[in-house]
């Protein structure tokens, strides 16, 4: 579409992967769209979308217990926009590798980036929100963002009584392993144990013991 600034995609894509992952939620992120901007909410559920596939037999398992409840497939799929959180905790979710995955978000920034909000009359992207689109596009390319092959990124929750939990129906409740929220609640209790100290390796042993 008209004013889309982004690179041309290239002819074949590879399949590649990295150990070295950038964080989902800031990849979708980086662009910053406009707070009040009308697309914003919809480009981000867009972007949800095209960025992480549930696993279809694991899908497909949930719905037809909704079926069951005698919902219809079109109150399934509006349930999945408002009540996502119950799906995300049911349903496992992969970042495809980069041949599936750079044409599905790409779709989403060549459709969302243009649009106009009613009261500002400005773009969803400016010039540097398009500059950091082709650069998650470079990332997603080179295999920073896909997941890795028979790599676990899930596991069952716990409940109080340290059993595998589950919801009224059975269906197992999951915690997802991905992101960055471990690594930052690590980086919270590091710095609350440290303070302002220098402590050399036997004071900081003592300090994390």
């Amino acid at each position: 579409p008209e004013g889309v600034q982004l690179k041309p995609a290239p002819e074949c894509i590879r399949v590649k992967f990295s150990t070295t992952q950038g964080d989902a939620f800031h990849y979708m992120d980086r662009t910053k769209p406009p707070m009040h901007h009308d697309m914003k909410k919809p480009f981000f559920t867009a972007m949800r979308d095209a960025w992480f596939m549930f696993e279809p037999h694991e899908l497909e398992a949930v719905k037809a217990v909704q079926r069951a409840k005698g919902k219809t497939d079109a109150e399934i799929e509006t349930d999945m926009y408002y009540n996502f959180n119950y799906w995300r905790e049911r349903v496992r979710r992969v970042v495809p590798p980069p041949p599936i995955h750079y044409r599905r978000v790409r779709a989403v920034y060549a459709t969302f980036g243009t649009l106009v909000d009613a009261k500002s009359g400005k773009p969803l992207f400016n010039d540097t929100a398009w500059k950091k689109a082709n650069g998650v596009l470079e990332d997603i390319l080179a295999g920073y963002a896909a997941d890795l092959p028979d790599v676990v990124y899930y596991h069952q929750r716990l409940d109080k009584k340290g059993n595998p939990a589950v919801d009224e129906d059975g269906l197992p409740l999951l915690d997802c392993l991905r992101g960055t929220n471990d690594t930052e609640l690590a980086h919270k209790l590091l710095i609350m144990t440290f303070g302002g100290w220098v402590a050399g390796v036997e004071m900081s042993d003592y300090l994390l013991a």
